[in-house]
């Protein structure tokens, strides 16, 4: 038990003098227009991992980045029909888990446009949806939205870039309140997004953030530096 209390220690110290750090560079590229390096880049990227326990049942990096998407991507956020039973939830997250390996197949190895993102986007939902929307009527719509499938996507291409399987950056990062809040958009609820229009909004201010606002030059940077203060 002491064992434990020191090691938990040890790490919060240590993630408390990479915050500051972190901190400290904003601050200073707000003036001097710091670019992060591949050595800052990577204590980023093991400060995020180290922030989370990953699922029980995830042994290889992609089963973790798999695991984490569905997860962050329902975690308070309606998303399955009340009487849903067991059987049926690992089936619809079965077929969730293949639409994003194959969805994000491609950004693991070649950066993607912006539109090329939106488009698998709609296309999960909507292939989600065909398949299982009876699965789906939640106290928000019935069926699965853009919400949970930019966030499972996003935090998935994210697990995978910084656990090294992909040299690729996101084109996105994933979505919710603090970003939103970040790029001054107090009008919509992440959990609530199903609208393109509104969708291709907040994609044009987290763009505009990150460019004019952090030591970073993409937003996938950008966000990873916001997430470890």
């Amino acid at each position: 038990m002491f064992l434990l209390a020191v090691q938990s220690r040890v790490r919060t110290v240590r993630l408390s003098r990479l915050a500051l750090s972190f901190w400290l560079l904003i601050r200073l590229s707000r003036t001097y227009r710091i670019i992060m390096d591949e050595n800052q880049l990577r204590l980023q990227k093991e400060a995020f991992l180290s922030s989370y326990t990953p699922p029980a049942n995830a042994v290889t990096p992609t089963d973790i980045a798999l695991e984490s998407a569905i997860v962050t991507a329902v975690r308070r956020n309606p998303t399955y029909s009340r009487n849903l039973t067991r059987a049926q939830r690992n089936e619809l997250i079965e077929f969730w888990h293949n639409e994003l390996i194959q969805r994000g197949a491609k950004y693991l190895y070649s950066a993607q446009t912006i539109n090329t993102y939106v488009d698998d986007i709609i296309g999960m939902r909507d292939s989600i949806n065909a398949h299982f929307e009876e699965f789906l009527h939640n106290s928000v719509s019935n069926g699965i939205r853009i919400a949970q499938c930019q966030k499972s996507l996003s935090v998935y291409l994210k697990y995978m870039w910084c656990q090294n399987v992909s040299t690729v950056e996101p084109p996105l990062c994933p979505i919710d309140r603090v970003v939103l809040s970040h790029c001054g958009i107090f009008d919509v609820s992440w959990t609530r997004l199903d609208d393109v229009d509104t969708f291709q909004r907040i994609i044009t201010a987290v763009s505009n953030q990150s460019r004019n606002h952090t030591c970073c030059v993409t937003v996938a940077e950008w966000e990873l530096c916001m997430f470890n203060l």
